[in-house]
């Protein structure tokens, strides 16, 4: 298995986690009795978060390859 294999792999990995944890998530909040406006804005900030926090790394990995 090359590299290449493994980041796809690893990338699948982390997007279907994260898939699961948004429906795993609205699931509990509708249960435990969270409007729909509160549960998707509660998904919508946690999705937001990995978003920010991918681009954070992916600048400072650039950062640290450049030469």
């Amino acid at each position: 298995m090359n590299d290449r294999q493994r980041i796809n792999i690893a990338a699948f990995l982390r997007a279907l986690a994260t898939g699961m944890a948004g429906v795993l998530l609205g699931l509990h909040l509708a249960r435990a009795g969270f409007s729909a406006a509160a549960i998707g804005l509660t998904i919508s900030a946690g999705l937001i978060g990995a978003v920010v926090a991918l681009f954070v790394v992916t600048s400072a990995g650039g950062a640290v390859a450049a030469p």
